[in-house]
């Protein structure tokens, strides 16, 4: 375990510093939270869209999808983007997310996940990641981005399960 929080430290180091493109006019000055979204009704996260909000970020459990099916995971992430909180978010704020057990498709399910790669990109098919992005390219969704100009700068480090 200290193996792995050691490499992912320096991981997280080298992605920082390797040119994330910083959005300089940027400036987010309120953010907004969710997680372990496991019913269909988040009065919650309704509520938060009634508050000021450059920038949501999806914590991890943003499905509860628990199978090795990746038709079931597709339709979950599926149905939270078409829920009518997903759609008001997407207009009023940028997205970010990460994973956690449930998204990648099992209670406390992590690196033996038999399936974790295809419930990658499922991940991030959900999130309309580019075709082009590193999170596609390499394993896990783990991601650094900074925001805003000198001085009012930002910097999100989402780790992966």
């Amino acid at each position: 375990m200290k193996s792995l929080r050691s490499s992912l430290t320096v991981l997280l180091l080298l992605l920082c510093a390797s040119g994330l493109p910083l959005r300089a006019t940027e400036v987010i000055s309120d953010i907004g939270f969710g997680s372990c979204l496991n019913k269909t009704e988040h009065p919650m996260l309704d509520r938060s869209l009634t508050l000021p909000m450059e920038l949501f970020i999806f914590l991890g459990d943003n499905i509860y999808a628990d199978s090795t099916d990746m038709s079931v995971l597709r339709g979950k992430y599926d149905a939270l983007k078409s829920s009518r909180f997903f759609k008001e978010l997407q207009r009023k704020a940028k997205i970010l997310a990460t994973w956690d057990d449930h998204d990648l498709g099992g209670n406390d399910a992590g690196a033996e996940y038999p399936k974790r790669r295809e419930s990658q990109e499922e991940f991030l098919r959900w999130l309309e990641e580019p075709a082009d992005s590193p999170r596609r390219k390499r394993e896990g969704v783990y991601d650094a981005r900074i925001f805003g100009p000198e001085g009012k700068r930002l910097q999100v480090i989402l780790l992966d399960t």
